[in-house]
């Protein structure tokens, strides 16, 4: 079996390249409905918190921040779990949007091993839109944001009480504004993790299905980084690296693992080259008029200071 884990694949076949631009849309999607479900559970309880604020008595500012930090403590305890209950509603709706994407995917792979001659393989099983992980990393995360706001909310309050003018309620107020960048990286960093995990675990069950069967070879899954002003330059450098279903990418890298906010996603691309000629009908041999080797169809693509 054919691996080429260092390996680029930049020129990608229509259907395919089409496909890999689906895939980075859906992420994009789901990142925005991420966002938007982590938002509202925020506003809920800011909104909350700032009824009970104004009922504080405030003419000793510091007695009245005492009490306001008090009334905080037991707001935390509602804001972790609606925070992390966001946060998973976040992964499950990727890892939705993620299997649909590889579901189409497959349809592709199905039909490209069909125009080998080859019996093309079933139809995507039923796969599970949330685990374990889903649960355990929402609940860090809905921890780690209502920490973040409550740093936000105590310093604001004891800012207030230092001074002679303004409202205790806007101390709480302020603070959603302060937290929303937090929420954003949140929501791009769990739902690029999402979308990875959903691929990982239906290409897992490609390559436990039909890792023996002769068109398995030619079935690679592809680094795909958004590349605008924002990209790393190790997920630029990363992008369109290919490995075998089944397999690691060069040294155990994983997109949306790379760093916090990391907006890489996987997707498929099936290249009948790495399919043994004398498993495929003759036609396609026919058709082939320059049949290449692996080692030469990567050589001839783009290299990283070619246009492409």
């Amino acid at each position: 079996m054919t691996t080429a884990p260092a390996h680029k694949i930049k020129d990608l076949p229509p259907d395919w390249a089409k496909s890999a631009r689906a895939a980075l849309v859906a992420r994009v999607a789901a990142e925005a409905h991420a966002l938007a479900a982590l938002e509202r559970a925020l506003r809920h309880q800011v909104h909350q918190l700032a009824v009970q604020f104004a009922q504080v008595h405030a003419t000793d500012r510091r007695r009245a921040a005492d009490t306001a930090v008090g009334l905080l403590s037991r707001a935390l305890d509602r804001m972790r779990p609606a925070l992390a209950n966001a946060t998973f509603v976040g992964r499950a709706a990727t890892r939705h949007a993620s299997l649909i994407r590889f579901r189409a995917e497959w349809q592709i792979v199905r039909a490209d091993v069909d125009a080998l001659g080859l019996e093309p393989p079933a139809d995507l099983p039923h796969l599970a839109l949330h685990g374990p992980e889903d649960q355990a990393q929402s609940n860090l995360a809905g921890q780690s944001l209502a920490a973040a706001w409550g740093h936000q909310v105590i310093a604001a309050v004891y800012r207030w009480a230092a001074k002679d003018d303004g409202a205790l309620v806007d101390a709480v107020l302020s603070s959603e504004a302060a937290t929303a960048p937090r929420l954003g990286r949140v929501a791009s960093t769990e739902t690029s993790r999402a979308f990875t995990d959903a691929r990982d675990e239906g290409m897992g069950w490609a390559a436990a299905e039909y890792g023996d069967s002769t068109w398995f070879p030619g079935l690679f899954k592809r680094w795909d980084a958004t590349l605008d002003k924002r990209v790393c330059r190790v997920c630029e450098d990363l992008d369109a690296k290919v490995a075998l279903y089944g397999a690691d990418f060069e040294d155990g890298a994983e997109p949306g693992y790379v760093h916090v906010s990391c907006r890489c996603v996987v997707s498929t691309v099936f290249l009948p080259v790495f399919v043994p000629a004398e498993e495929t009908v003759p036609a396609h041999d026919v058709d082939d008029e320059s049949p290449r080797t692996p080692d030469e169809y990567f050589n001839d693509q783009p290299s990283d200071d070619e246009p492409t």
